[in-house]
């Protein structure tokens, strides 16, 4: 490795030994900037970077800016550090700034040469230059400037990156559903779209595909928003097998899942989506796979709308966490239960009055989650849920609670344990500030309690 970063670096020096006649040294060294492991120098790198390049530009000359492209073009293959980021990055924002006086179609053929058009590259070599041509392709698509001509042509690159390298079969679909979404945005047409359904779903049955595929898939029905019962059954009946397509060592949010979450998207077919993929599969299998259960809730709660919400945050979900919190000890599954109540804390704070009385209502599904669980381990995960929405959250559940004993004759079975659960969280949550009005409410019905039954809550 060592030695192909270095053999990398020389050719790059001797190659462009002449080019950087007149280049200054304070442009150069930006490009050591641009692959650094660091996400802050490789943006302090770019920014600076840009900034040199505007001004050159400004005063007409262009050999900055020609030396720079050709430089960028060539480090994406290096896996140096964070190269290959700072290298894509800052070429998306050079394409989107100057490219639109270029030539862009042999700008896109100039990356293909650079990359695997080199026959003489091979091995580990080989991989790293197919995995720079991926990522220069969705810096270009990301600038925003291809006309049609350019889209088409790293369509077709893709496609046969995507048949011949396995590695890069994920990221050319990304590429594609990028591709298709700029071709809608800016070109009002429908060819890229067509060829890639021609290409890889004319003749393929939904419950056949891998999750890879089934991605595109569903990114191909959201670019042109064509939705269908039989879509949502289709795609349903294969979530399952493609549910299970996280890693027992490092598990992720493959790009599957926020592609379903944009088809998925009404009320009606999310809680479809959720019941069949995380509550019936993820939540019940590895503890990988819970883990990616966790991380989907999250995002969820951080992006999605309130509704949406409110149908994941269900009683299954409740029952699942409390099963997870009542473990003895401290784990990564606990700990990204814990960020689900913490992410509703933050949504908190950014949501108005009414949202936040949305929010503190769905809390209250709580109250009927596990009744025949472990009171005690109920008690306190509540305590430390409550403790993380705040108190406007607490005197929202103890309303509830005071409304629903209301209604509620003193001689019901259940009423005792609805009083106890009341003032064990006035208790807990006294620190807080709870409302005056709850303590006292809660106080009569105590009294009253005791007088009618003669027991002590």
């Amino acid at each position: 490795w060592v030695h192909f970063h270095n053999s990398l670096l020389m050719s790059t020096e001797e190659e462009h030994g002449r080019a950087r006649k007149g280049i200054p040294d304070k442009l150069l060294r930006c490009f050591w900037d641009l692959a650094s492991a660091d996400i802050e120098t490789r943006v302090h790198g770019s920014l600076n970077l840009l900034g040199q390049l505007d001004d050159s530009s400004a005063a007409g000359n262009t050999a900055q800016v020609d030396y720079t492209l050709n430089r960028l073009l060539r480090g994406l293959s290096s896996s140096r550090a964070g190269a290959r980021q700072g290298f894509a990055t800052t070429l998306c924002e050079l394409v989107r700034r100057f490219g639109k006086a270029w030539d862009l179609l042999g700008t896109v053929k100039k990356l293909h040469a650079l990359t695997v058009g080199d026959s003489s590259v091979k091995g580990s070599e080989e991989k790293e230059h197919a995995f720079g041509l991926i990522f220069g392709f969705h810096a270009l698509v990301k600038s925003d400037v291809l006309d049609h001509a350019c889209l088409q042509e790293i369509v077709a690159q893709c496609i046969d990156i995507a048949g011949k390298r396995h590695y890069c079969r994920l990221l050319s679909y990304r590429v594609l559903a990028e591709c298709m979404y700029l071709e809608k945005k800016k070109l009002a047409t429908n060819l890229v779209r067509n060829q890639v359904f021609a290409t890889f779903f004319e003749n393929v049955r939904v419950n056949e595909m891998d999750a890879d595929s089934l991605y595109l898939f569903v990114e191909y029905h959201n670019v042109g928003a064509s939705y269908s019962d039989a879509f949502f059954s289709e795609v349903i009946e294969s979530i399952q097998e493609a549910a299970k397509i996280s890693s027992s060592v490092h598990p992720e949010i493959h790009p599957l899942w926020l592609a379903l979450l944009q088809a998925f998207s009404t009320r009606e077919t999310f809680r479809r989506l959720w019941k069949k993929a995380v509550e019936q599969c993820l939540f019940v299998s590895s503890p990988e796979r819970r883990y990616l259960g966790c991380s989907l809730l999250a995002h969820i709660i951080e992006q999605q709308s309130l509704c949406t919400v409110e149908e994941a945050l269900s009683r299954v979900f409740f029952e699942f966490a409390e099963k997870t919190m009542s473990a003895s000890k401290q784990s990564d599954l606990r700990n990204a239960v814990i960020r689900i109540f913490e992410a509703l804390q933050l949504r908190f704070q950014k949501e108005g009055d009414n949202k936040r009385e949305k929010l503190s209502n769905i809390m209250s599904v709580w109250q009927n989650a596990t009744p025949d669980f472990d009171r005690r381990t109920a008690t306190k995960y509540l305590s430390r849920s409550m403790s993380l929405l705040g108190s406007s959250s607490i005197d929202a559940y103890c309303r509830r609670l005071l409304s629903e004993l209301s209604n509620m004759s003193t001689n019901n079975v259940d009423y005792i344990k609805i009083l106890d659960r009341l003032t064990s969280t006035c208790k807990q949550h006294s620190k807080l500030g709870i409302s005056v009005d709850i303590v006292n409410d809660t106080m009569a019905l105590l009294v009253n309690a005791y007088k009618r039954n003669g027991c002590m809550v």
